[in-house]
């Protein structure tokens, strides 16, 4: 039991601590917004796509044909399942379209990339992260094309805003565009067709994948504000619990069900567990939703994270359902 808890900690605390330290290193002035700027494009725009490469090419494509299959059309249904249920029953008590479209966002959009991978990684092991990067190369799309719907479903002054139409074409342009969905692309190109990238390619490539989860997580810090909790914090509350408390549990129980077992129940808790995306805050503030409700519940889910994320691991590992 306690060599269990040890093994979370271990897992776990290092994230935090990265958080922590960019937080601590721009309130001391040691880091710019202009260096947190920088540092944000960097890794979505080359460090987290060559890390995601990495782990989508190197994939096991006989696995993907069973199991993983199987784990990605399980994901997807779920996440479209809590997306428009969410938005179903929110609409018995939220009344403000604004804020009912942050809220639903709040509650099935995951911050995969940047903090899922590195979750697995480090508590379920490669193959964790192997399994996480899948889901990634599949929900990632899927949560975009979602937001958009909700958002435009949610928009106050439809008649008046841009169209729908072109609301959809510029966010499925905006997928299309997006380096961490070109990133994976790549990769299950490289993954399925057998190529050998020559090693030089690979190591630099591989240089470039250790440097994305630092950077990310101390970038995240840099821009948490506890001054963003101010104000709504009743729905930016219930939202956070849903999404980090009842819904990667929720999760796991409906996995075992579905016959899903070792990392894959693993993977898919991180999935659904970790906080909300960053980039739900830039999507809610120019699509006419409550953006400043959409920073609260991301600020909400990363606290709440801290405890959730270690708490189920642990479970994971004591129950026997996840091998160590």
């Amino acid at each position: 039991m306690l060599s269990n808890l040890i093994f979370v900690l271990n897992g776990v605390v290092p994230i935090f601590i990265l958080i922590a330290l960019g937080y601590f290193l721009k309130r001391r002035s040691f880091v710019s917004d202009e260096f947190v700027k920088v540092a944000d494009k960097l890794v979505f725009k080359l460090l987290l796509p060559a890390y995601l490469f990495n782990s989508v090419s190197g994939m096991n494509r006989d696995d993907f044909v069973t199991d993983d299959a199987k784990v990605v059309i399980f994901a997807l249904l779920l996440v479209a399942l809590v997306a428009f249920g969410s938005l179903f029953i929110s609409g018995f008590f939220i009344k403000d379209k604004a804020k009912k479209g942050a809220f639903v966002q709040g509650i099935f959009r995951s911050n995969a990339a940047i903090l899922g991978i590195p979750f697995a990684q480090n508590l379920f092991g490669d193959s964790g992260a192997r399994i996480a990067a899948l889901l990634l190369a599949f929900v990632v799309p899927l949560y975009n094309v979602l937001a958009v719907i909700i958002f435009c479903i949610c928009d106050p002054d439809i008649s008046s805003s841009q169209p729908l139409g072109k609301k959809i074409k510029d966010v499925l342009l905006g997928i299309v565009k997006n380096p961490l969905i070109i990133s994976i692309f790549l990769g299950l190109i490289v993954c399925f067709s057998g190529i050998t990238l020559p090693t030089f390619l690979t190591n630099t490539v591989s240089y470039l994948s250790g440097a994305s989860t630092p950077l990310a997580l101390i970038a995240i810090g840099a821009n948490f504000s506890f001054g963003d909790l101010k104000g709504r914090a009743a729905l930016a509350f219930i939202s956070a619990s849903i999404k980090t408390v009842f819904l990667p549990f929720a999760t796991i129980g409906l996995a075992m069900l579905m016959g899903f077992e070792g990392s894959y129940l693993g993977a898919l808790f991180i999935a659904f567990g970790t906080p909300v995306a960053i980039s739900s805050y830039i999507m809610a503030k120019n699509m006419n939703s409550d953006y400043r409700l959409a920073s609260q519940i991301i600020i909400a889910t990363t606290l709440l994270s801290a405890i959730t994320i270690p708490l189920g691991s642990f479970i994971l590992f004591s129950t026997g359902l996840v091998p160590r």
